[in-house]
């Protein structure tokens, strides 16, 4: 299993959130570029609720 500190799970939720209101918004076409550039641009992009989900697991796999 992956170990994060606080600090890497705050930024990385931070970070999702951010996706979650200035990407998805604008649809997959939007998003792709930046899978693109971390090399993972064959994969589909989070829905919203898919988003809220995995924001959800890392707060609770985490506060255990």
């Amino acid at each position: 299993m992956l170990q994060i500190t606080e600090q890497e799970r705050a930024n990385i939720l931070a970070a999702l959130n951010f996706w979650l209101e200035e990407i998805v918004p604008y649809g997959e076409d939007f998003a792709r570029p930046h899978l693109e550039t971390v090399g993972c641009g064959e994969q589909v992009p989070l829905n919203n609720t898919e988003i809220q989900e995995l924001m959800e697991r890392i707060r609770q796999c985490h506060s255990r």
